[in-house]
This record gives structure tokens, C-alpha cells and sequence, in this order.
């Protein structure tokens, strides 16, 4: 397996590794023929399954191509600085926030899970990615910094089940007790046993208290407005981000290995929200004509919640890595990173 990953890896390098040096072409130039030239090979790739396998049954090969996969991004950050130098890309975005942004993307364009969510094949979902990444899907000539979430707080939650998430997001599963839950919630063990049967069962009403918060939370009348179109999308990224998105992945993997049940539960819960008011939120802004209509609304509903999910899960920077901030994430999302200084394709009339 190992010769085929090589043999694939030397074939993309020689369509591609051209493009990057190419300064004859403008930056957005390259960065389309770059689409192009790759999205062959991810046609390759014809199902999450065959992910799946390599990451399971060649772990050394998997590893390998992550760690081309990761020279080739820091190429790709030369063309991004060259775009911003040039004018052709924003300068209200850090060319280190455009490729945080676009490393999140493309690293998951070979995810299992997104492949099986976006029901395409990876040649489709990187070229939907990229045209996100580009354009954005706003058609507004302008474009600006998205203001920072404003998080909900919810003051009615039973004691027990506030101090258990607290002490879940400390700790962790394992090492949270009922004996912890009791004492900082100020009840005794008998009375938390009259409510639940066990630190399971308590575990379970967290994520299920989450989940309703993020339901009873959405507004009547959501997407109805044109004018309230930006400001609605502000407010479901607040509500996901203040109740499904602020449990971490190291919590959910634990509990994914603890209470398999109460993870798929969660999980299938999570998804559905982001998928059902994305994808409605970019229907609704086709037919206001504010959302551009060539905009794949599946894949690109796909695409902004692998962003959503990463600016939520990221790991604590380092020397390697720059955190991907949210308002700056929004921004890019919105309105993409090329200059805005000419209109966009003109809207069907109706």
C-alpha cells in the first residue's frame, strides 16, 4: 500500500508542485489551477470507506501522506501571502487566519465522517471547500469582520446538572464521581440517588439538558427577513456555540468510549442542528438573492459546519499552529478571501 500512496503522492506532486512557484499567474490564478489539477485525484477516492480502511488497516501510510499533506500547506501559505501582498487577497484578514482556515478545510476533506455527511465524493467536497474558501457565499460587494459571538447563559438548569458538566469539563468522565457531584452541588448523595440511578444516568440528562437548550433556544421566525438574514446566522452559531458546542472532543471521545449510546445520541443531535439551520439558512438567502446562486447549498452546508466544528475543537496553539478565531472565521465564510471590488454573478429574476 505503501507504493501506491508514494506513486499517488509523486503524481500530484508533478501536476502541481509548479503552480505554486508560478508567478507569471496571479495568486486566485494559481489557486484555481490548483483546484483543478487536484481535483482528479480526489476523484479517485470514491467512498468514506476507502478512508476508513487505510486509517485502519495502514496507519504508517496514512501517516505519511499527512505528513506530505503538511509541506504542501506551507506552500500553499506562500501563495496566500503573495495574494495579500498583491492586493488580490484582504487585508483585513491575516494570511495566517486564511490558511487556518483552509488547512481546517482540506484536512478534512478526507474525513470518513464528512465524506458520509456531504454524500459526494472528495473530488466534489474540496472543490465546494475552495470555493468557499475563495468567494464566500455572500453577494455583497463589500466585506467586513463578523462582531464576536455573544454567548447564551441559561440560569434555569437543576443544580446537579450544571455542576456535573462543569465538573465533566474539568475532569473529564472517569474522574468525575457522584461523591463530586453531591458536594458541589450542596445536596447529599440520597437525594441525587431520588433523582437518578446512577453518575450514568446523570451524565446522560447533561447532554440531553444541552440539546433541548439548543432547540428551545432558536426563535420564531428565523430566516423570514431579509435584513435579519446576517444577524440570524450570527445567532445560530451563539446557540450552538453556548449549548451543543460547548462540550470539547476530548469529553465526547470519552464519553463516546464510556456511554456509547448517550454519544450517538448527542452526536446524531449535534449534526442535525447544524445541517438543518445551515442548510435552511442558505436556501433562505437564495431566494433573498443575498446568498450567491450558484452556491451548492449540500456541500456547501458541509463545508461551513466542518468550519464551525473546528473553531470549537481546535487545540491550543503552538509554534506550528494558529488558532482559527471565530469572528475571523465568519468573515471568511461570509464573504471569502479575494478582494470584493467587482459584483458578483448577477441573481436570477424570478
Amino acid at each position: 500500500m505503501m507504493f501506491v500512496a508514494e506513486r499517488v503522492m509523486r503524481a500530484i506532486d508533478q501536476d502541481t508542485l509548479h503552480l505554486f512557484e508560478d508567478h507569471s499567474r496571479s495568486a486566485a490564478e494559481r489557486i484555481s489551477a490548483l483546484v483543478t489539477a487536484l481535483a482528479p485525484h480526489y476523484a479517485a477516492i470514491r467512498s468514506p470507506l476507502m478512508v476508513q480502511d487505510m486509517l485502519s488497516n495502514a496507519p504508517k501510510v496514512w501517516s505519511e501522506l499527512e505528513r506530505w499533506r503538511r509541506g504542501r500547506y506551507e506552500r500553499f501559505r506562500n501563495i496566500l501571502d503573495d495574494g495579500v501582498r498583491s492586493g488580490e487577497f484582504r487585508a483585513d484578514i491575516p494570511a495566517a487566519q486564511m490558511h487556518a482556515f483552509y488547512t481546517a478545510m482540506v484536512e478534512k476533506v478526507l474525513d470518513p465522517h464528512t465524506l458520509r455527511r456531504a454524500d459526494q465524493g472528495a473530488d466534489a467536497v474540496y472543490t465546494a471547500f475552495m470555493n468557499l474558501f475563495l468567494r464566500g457565499i455572500l453577494t455583497s460587494n463589500s466585506h467586513e469582520i463578523c462582531p464576536p459571538l455573544s454567548l447564551l447563559y441559561f440560569h434555569d438548569t437543576d443544580p446537579s446538572i450544571q455542576t456535573t458538566e462543569q465538573l465533566l469539563r474539568d475532569n473529564g468522565y472517569q474522574r468525575t464521581t457522584v461523591d463530586s457531584i453531591a458536594r458541589l452541588a450542596g445536596v447529599s448523595k440520597k437525594t441525587l440517588y431520588e433523582h437518578f440511578e446512577s453518575k450514568e444516568n446523570i451524565v446522560a440528562q447533561v447532554f440531553r439538558v444541552a440539546a433541548q437548550q439548543a432547540e428551545s433556544s432558536v426563535p420564531h421566525g428565523m430566516f423570514e427577513h431579509r435584513d435579519a438574514f446576517v444577524s440570524n446566522i450570527h445567532q445560530i452559531v451563539s446557540i450552538y456555540a453556548s449549548t451543543l458546542g460547548r462540550f470539547g472532543k476530548g469529553l465526547r471521545d470519552e464519553i463516546a468510549e464510556k456511554l456509547p449510546k448517550v454519544h450517538q445520541h448527542f452526536e446524531e443531535g449535534r449534526t442535525s442542528f447544524l445541517n438543518t439551520w445551515i442548510t435552511r439558512s442558505i436556501e433562505r438567502g437564495k431566494d433573498f438573492g443575498i446568498v450567491r446562486f450558484d452556491t451548492d447549498v449540500h456541500l456547501t452546508s458541509s463545508a461551513i459546519q466542518v468550519v464551525i466544528d473546528h473553531v470549537f475543537e481546535q487545540d491550543a496553539p503552538n509554534e506550528q499552529t494558529t488558532k482559527l478565531l471565530p469572528e475571523l472565521a465568519c468573515s471568511i465564510i461570509f464573504y471569502g478571501i479575494e478582494q470584493r471590488t467587482t459584483p458578483h454573478l448577477p441573481q436570477p429574476t424570478h
